[in-house]
């Protein structure tokens, strides 16, 4: 039996025996740590190539790919190493690989044996000359490796802490510290379980030893936190108070870091004296991570090019559009330079916790992911505005401070694409970003602008009757704000204005088409995803709709391809699964699933709910019914589906509401909610079942 190490370095060998040959040449053990990473998907040889032999042609990197596969069955004696013809992949009958051990491990929910298999950082000390694309595949793969032995290991601390052996507890954050030496994170965990031990004076000697280790590292002192706990443990040491682990710590330590939600959060530890939190805390932890490991979403695998831009602090309330604006802007304007992502505008909201401070930044980049995060200020004296931005690369444990522009209140706007460039330059330092470019959210014009972001923020809350107000003074401030037109026809599709001032859906979808560009990259692919819509719509010959149409569904798979942590974009893929006929369009089941997707995205995204309670309904699954209706109304919509939604979950609800309640809703119910209502169920009842 065959078996690949792809931690702490990379080799193979035969039945413990180190292959020889092809099985040393760096390329060819290349290709095994590829096809090892790709599980059962395999690669194609076109992205085999790519990575392998990035200098060659394509016709000579298939003969060297052919070559390298010769060569390892060769000299391996596995005939049967590789299967598959496109698409390649390893044969696990004859392979097996301490990659597959822990992601096994991982779904199956055994985060112990999953550390026992992380013995170093993945392909450690392992390159190849030349072969560019491939140290960026094995970077990112590095990081995101390390990200979910992170996880693992605080479950286990979690769990330990559960059963009250704090010992062991601390034993696994040592661990998460080889993994991170500098984390202030992983430190206050550590201190706090040999605290909870016992072990106060060792807890305090680790925590000088750790703030000495920042300082050294980085020219920076330990985190507030982390030198208030010292401070204070230390101060009860010398009035020799017991209670290793009491309450009225301010605080939190690691293990407050989750919620039975899923996500983690800084929660309130009571101030009551005397009482233990520990074990509340820890089941928090089991029941977050019961899910999170399997649904992948406890502290996220860091990618070191993932950009989170948090909420910026502002206090003068002048600015307030600015605290999510500015998430708005920058977004849009860093994906896609070079290898950078950013994380969803809605995502990075919703997870957001704290103050910007280099803490809650961090936890901020666990929480989604992210490598990299961005967290600053926006300040006005007088006329003239500050923009103020530190930017934290967790990968590389490196903080860039004070970048910062001011400039003229009327021109935040620029202000903001600006310090995008700053904040560009410096990550290009690091990453091939190449020329530093300048895209735009597509208007120059501040009254435009602040409407748009206002608008942004009524149709994310499902409020849109006043998306549309402010999308259409956005139009009236600047009549080329591409946006402001793709936003009026989103929301018109939904919800059609009788005002005259209102242009119709199909001619905002048009003007949006026609001023699509220097957009954003993510924004530009789903207004090119409309263009093919219309381009369907408009064709003549049954070849150009049959073309058109499948160009417009690809689109937003490949949108959800590049963005699959984005909510709208989801939504909007599975906006075209409810629409389209087959081949394209999907089941009832399918396209539920997609907006299931959304909704656990981001719980308030409004317009994810707008299909789920029908579809729940026509799937004869009234509990989902019920889950989604309750959900969407939680938000308070004011669409023109909610009246309707309304009268749906009063109906779905009869056996447990009185009559009289149920009648007097339907009374006073609008005919257009209850003609939408009725159409929920199959043949147009809600008495399907």
């Amino acid at each position: 039996m065959l078996h690949l190490k792809t931690f702490g370095g990379l080799s193979v060998d035969i039945d413990g025996t180190p292959g020889t040959g092809a099985a040393q040449q760096r390329k060819t053990l290349g290709l095994l740590a590829l096809l090892a990473a790709a599980g059962q998907r395999g690669l194609s040889r076109d992205k085999l190539i790519a990575s392998l032999w990035p200098e060659t042609d394509a016709e000579h990197g298939r003969g060297l790919l052919n070559q390298a596969c010769y060569a390892l069955r060769r000299d391996l004696h596995a005939r049967d190493l590789f299967l598959g013809s496109i698409q390649l992949r390893l044969n696990s009958a004859v392979i097996s690989s301490d990659l597959e051990s822990f992601a096994s491990a991982l779904e199956e929910n055994d985060p112990g044996r999953a550390v026992s298999f992380y013995a170093a950082p993945f392909l450690d000390g392992f390159y190849l000359n030349g072969g560019g694309e491939f140290e960026t595949w094995a970077e990112t793969e590095r990081a995101r490796l390390a990200g979910q032995c992170r996880a693992a290991l605080e479950l286990l601390s979690a769990e330990a802490t559960q059963r009250g052996e704090h010992r062991v507890a601390a034993d696994w954050w040592r661990r998460l510290l080889d993994l991170d030496p500098l984390s202030s994170y992983a430190a206050l965990g550590l201190m706090t379980a040999l605290d909870q031990a016992g072990e106060r004076a060792e807890a305090l000697r680790y925590g000088q030893a750790h703030g000495e280790l920042v300082r050294a590292e980085l020219g920076d002192g330990p985190t507030p936190e982390l030198s208030d706990w010292i401070e204070q443990h230390r101060h009860v040491a010398r009035n020799g108070v017991a209670g290793n682990g009491a309450a009225g710590n301010a605080h939190p330590a690691p293990s407050d870091l989750f919620t039975t939600a899923g996500e983690p959060v800084l929660t309130r530890r009571s101030l009551v004296a005397g009482r233990r939190w520990g074990a509340a805390v820890g089941l928090a932890a089991l029941a977050a991570a019961g899910i999170l490991l399997s649904r992948g979403r406890m502290n996220l695998p860091t990618d070191p090019n993932l950009l989170a831009i948090a909420p910026f602090d502002v206090l003068d309330p002048s600015l307030q559009i600015w605290h999510e604006g500015l998430v708005d802007i920058l977004s849009r304007d860093l994906d896609g330079a070079g290898p950078l992502r950013t994380v969803p505008q809605t995502v990075g909201l919703k997870r957001w916790r704290g103050r910007a401070d280099r803490v809650s930044a961090e936890s901020f980049g666990h929480r989604t992911g992210a490598g990299l995060v961005v967290f600053g200020s926006a300040r006005k004296a007088r006329d003239t505005v500050s923009l103020r931005a530190t930017v934290l690369d967790l990968a590389r444990k490196r903080v860039e401070s004070d970048l910062e522009v001011k400039g003229d209140t009327a021109a935040i706007g620029d202000l903001a694409d600006s310090l995008g460039i700053r904040i560009l330059q410096v990550l290009g330092r690091n990453r091939p970003i190449g020329a530093v470019r300048r895209v735009s959210i597509g208007s120059r014009s501040l009254p435009a602008l602040k409407a748009f972001l206002n608008g942004e923020q009524f149709y994310r809350r499902g409020l849109w009757d006043s998306a549309l107000v402010y999308y259409d003074l956005a139009l009236t401030q600047d009549s080329t704000f591409a946006l402001a037109f793709h936003g009026m026809a989103t929301v018109l599709g939904w919800s059609p204005a009788s005002s005259h001032s209102y242009r119709s859906l199909e001619e905002y979808n048009r003007r949006s088409v026609t001023l699509n560009h220097g957009l954003p990259a993510r924004d530009s692919l789903l207004i090119t995803a409309d263009s093919l819509d219309i381009a369907a719509g408009d064709a003549t010959e049954p070849a150009d709709l049959i073309r058109f149409s499948y160009r417009w569904f690809s689109t937003f798979e490949e949108a959800t391809h590049r963005y699959p942590e984005d909510p709208e974009v989801a939504y909007r893929f599975g906006d075209a699964l409810y629409h389209s006929e087959p081949p394209l369009g999907g089941t009832p089941a399918q396209a539920l699933e997609v907006f299931d997707h959304v909704i656990n995205l981001d719980p308030g995204f409004a317009p994810g709910y707008e299909h789920t309670v029908e579809l729940a309904i026509r799937l004869h699954r009234p509990d989902l019914a019920r889950k989604y209706a309750a959900g969407y109304l939680r938000l308070d919509p004011t669409d023109a589906n909610a009246p309707s939604t309304r009268l749906a979950a009063v109906l779905l609800d009869s056996e447990r509401s009185p009559t009289l309640e149920v009648a007097r809703v339907i009374d006073s119910a609008s005919t257009r909610a209850l003609i939408n209502a009725a159409s929920f169920g199959p043949g147009g009842r809600l008495g399907w079942w």
